[in-house]
């Protein structure tokens, strides 16, 4: 007799694209914006402007109480992509006859359950 044999095939394409954004960021007084990020004039003003205008982006200094902002001094950026592609081909077919299975076969798992803790070692499953 003829054996019915099933044939599938599935595939799987994955298409990823993703960015990832680092800010480097701090709190600056006016000065500290001239002086260690060497910014112009009106950067400095423009900066000021923009916190001023959200809330949480300026402060006092704890020590000396001048107003320092919240800046941000530098954005990088990286972009990755991804493709992957796989393909899976199954065959199924009947069986000539049952599986047969003796008393033995699963003494491995039962091991393996006593070691894990799962069952005491004297146990069977």
């Amino acid at each position: 007799s003829k054996e019915k044999f099933i044939d599938m095939m599935e595939n799987i394409i994955t298409n990823k694209n993703s960015v990832r954004l680092t800010k480097d960021e701090g709190w600056y007084s006016e000065g500290e914006m001239k002086s260690e990020l060497g910014w112009s004039s009106q950067r400095i003003a423009g900066a000021k402007a923009v916190c001023q205008g959200m809330d949480g982006y300026t402060r006092l200094n704890l020590y000396d109480k001048v107003t320092e902002y919240w800046v941000t001094v530098r954005e990088r950026g990286s972009r990755e992509q991804l493709h992957e592609t796989e393909q899976r081909t199954t065959s199924k077919s009947k069986a000539d006859a049952p599986v047969e299975i003796d008393g033995k076969t699963f003494d491995d798992v039962s091991a393996y359950k006593a070691r894990a803790g799962v069952i005491p070692a004297d146990k069977d499953d």
